[in-house]
């Protein structure tokens, strides 16, 4: 087998343990902005519309919202990426169990930035 048919083997076992959550992701990828638009922008905006001077009149939400747009994107994207390397090593040892296979390390590390 080629680097890459070795390679989708994770791909594909990756993907197959998405379709199991992917709703609880779905769902916590759109809430968390939401809730911290509504915490930051539209509740500590209130108070920064009031006694803040921002520059030509942007209002406070209009000012935060974009930079929270980024960061959660950010903090999605790391927690994504992270979270479960350090489950397939650490709790479930799905690596282990991989490379228990004629997987090599370089398939699964391939197959697993694949799915990211």
């Amino acid at each position: 087998m080629t680097n890459l048919a070795l390679a989708a083997r994770p791909l594909e076992f990756f993907f197959a343990q998405y379709r199991r959550v992917w709703r609880g992701t779905a769902v916590s990828s759109v809430v968390t902005p939401v809730i911290y638009l509504l915490a930051l922008g539209v509740g500590l905006g209130v108070f920064a519309d009031r006694f803040a001077n921002l520059p030509q009149g942007v209002s406070y939400l209009e000012f935060v919202a974009p930079g929270l747009l980024a960061a959660t994107a950010m903090q999605l994207a790391s927690f994504e990426a992270s979270w479960p390397v350090l489950s397939a090593i650490k709790w479930s040892r799905q690596y282990h169990a991989m490379l228990a296979t004629p997987l090599r390390v370089g398939d699964v590390l391939l197959g697993h930035q694949a799915f990211i």
